[in-house]
């Protein structure tokens, strides 16, 4: 095998550009020349990218590895498969999935759930042994009894022929154990793209009804003096609404709904002191600086996880005590597995104790404010 070089293939890297970190693929792809790695992941939406990157450019430096690459479910496949086929379009690899692309065998690389591969093995049609590369998407995903049991029957014990790459969103004693069993010894890294820092702030997501919401950020509001403070919501008859119950409560308010040419003035008023509150929109943030908020509220969760980790570029991580509070009500708390996705960790929800808010009521909205 040829290990010499630590740098990631040029092709790949190319193509990996706008996708996702080269900077964390090559470090990978580097420590996988040598041996098993398990990667503690914070890569945001480029994660797929980053490992199908590092996975291809060992296939490219070793002629005759196969990888065998495992998503939780089937659910991942795809996107596996894209970021894949993204990151390989200027070389001669090849990508199939199982069950449905007929030439699998001959392919470089073969993705498929755990399900599917354990089906598989067990019917006598896939052969673990053929892959000397085995590479686990969401370790922290498989690392439940049922999952784990599948997989170290589906692979078998760790053998000198085989390197196991697995990413995770967190590693304790049950991920490593699995890393060991499939793996053997392996390499430890921590993987960061430029800008995930402000996805390890502090983040509280309270349960809260939705008629309890003014009461909760008040009484947050009054417990936590670090200004500015952003709050978003999904709709503009919220966002308005949750500006005019602020600033009848005496909060200095302003609100952003839409993509005016006015907005930027009111974020500087805002940055300068001249409001503590700053309500918007996704509309009326797209545009705007980041790294601003000392403390970021998310009135409502959005649907989807890309909407969410946008609204945290207006968190200001470097300042002391940054923080992000989540309202998860009934109608919003959907979105909470798609976040999680893409922010590569999970939002523990904890009920929203009536201590955190205020005993009165929001009172009455004063007139309509700026748009």
């Amino acid at each position: 095998m040829d290990k010499d070089s630590p740098e990631l293939d040029d092709r790949i890297a190319s193509a990996l550009s706008g996708l996702g970190s080269a900077a964390a693929a090559g470090q990978l792809a580097f420590d996988l020349a040598s041996g098993s790695v398990v990667a503690d992941v914070r890569l945001g939406g480029g994660r797929d990218a980053v490992l199908m990157a590092a996975v291809a450019s060992r296939l490219v430096s070793e002629p005759g590895l196969k990888a065998l690459v495992i998503a939780p479910s089937d659910r991942e496949v795809a996107g596996l498969k894209t970021a894949f086929d993204a990151v390989v379009r200027k070389t001669k690899l090849s990508c199939a999935t199982i069950g449905r692309d007929g030439s699998a065998e001959d392919s470089a690389a073969l993705i498929g759930s755990i399900d599917a591969i354990a089906s598989r093995v067990a019917a006598g049609t896939l052969e673990s042994g053929d892959f000397g590369l085995i590479a686990l998407s969401d370790l922290a995903v498989m690392a439940d009894i049922a999952s784990a049991a599948m997989l170290r029957r589906a692979l078998g014990q760790a053998s000198p022929d085989r390197r196991l790459v697995a990413f995770s969103s967190e590693l304790g004693p049950a991920h490593r154990a699995i890393a060991r069993d499939l793996g053997g010894s392996y390499v430890e890294l921590e993987l960061e793209a430029d800008g995930e820092r402000v996805k390890s702030a502090p983040a509280t997501t309270y349960s809260v009804t939705a008629g309890d919401k003014p009461r909760l950020l008040l009484g947050l509001l009054a417990a936590d003096d670090r200004r500015p403070v952003a709050v978003f919501c999904s709709m503009r008859d919220t966002a308005e609404e949750t500006a005019k119950l602020l600033r009848a409560r005496g909060v200095r308010v302003d609100y952003v709904l839409g993509n005016l040419p006015r907005k930027r003035a009111v974020l500087e008023a805002t940055r300068s002191g001249g409001n503590d509150v700053l309500v918007l929109t996704d509309e009326g943030a797209s545009g705007l600086p980041g790294s601003w908020a000392a403390t970021l509220v998310n009135w409502d969760l959005p649907l989807e996880g890309e909407p969410y980790m946008e609204r945290l570029e207006h968190l200001d991580a470097s300042k002391g005590g940054a923080r992000i509070y989540n309202f998860a009500c009934e109608r919003y708390s959907f979105g909470i597995p798609a976040i999680e996705r893409v922010l590569g960790s999970r939002l523990e929800v904890v009920p929203a104790d009536e201590s955190l808010m205020t005993s009165e009521g929001p009172g009455r909205p004063d007139a309509p404010g700026r748009a």
